[in-house]
């Protein structure tokens, strides 16, 4: 009995968490955006941009490409915006702009 007792509170436990976190997730304000960056020229240029650009409050993943010299983030903007992002990687040595989006 005890045994079953202990389970039930450990699946409660569980299932609060998931529901808190998948509350947490829809609230998020999840932006994308593409950046040109310059300067890369060497295999650990990625990398630096990618921390850095990671190392933003809200940042979620960060994607660098040093063939088309872009990255890609994905961020929450209600902590963030792309112009933070891209300083964040200009800081560190190579300069970075928000890639405008066609239309804009």
């Amino acid at each position: 009995m005890k045994y079953q007792i202990e389970t039930l509170l450990a699946l409660c436990a569980l299932i609060f968490t998931i529901t808190a976190w998948a509350d947490q997730a829809t609230t998020m304000n999840l932006a994308v955006e593409t950046f040109a960056v310059e300067n890369m020229t060497c295999a650990a240029c990625p990398i630096t941009v990618r921390k850095a650009m990671e190392n933003v409050e809200g940042v979620k993943k960060v994607t660098v490409d040093i063939k088309s010299n872009t990255a890609i983030a994905e961020f929450d903007n209600s902590q963030t915006d792309a112009n933070e992002i891209a300083m964040a990687a200009t800081n560190v040595g190579f300069p970075t702009s928000v890639v405008a989006k066609e239309g804009s």
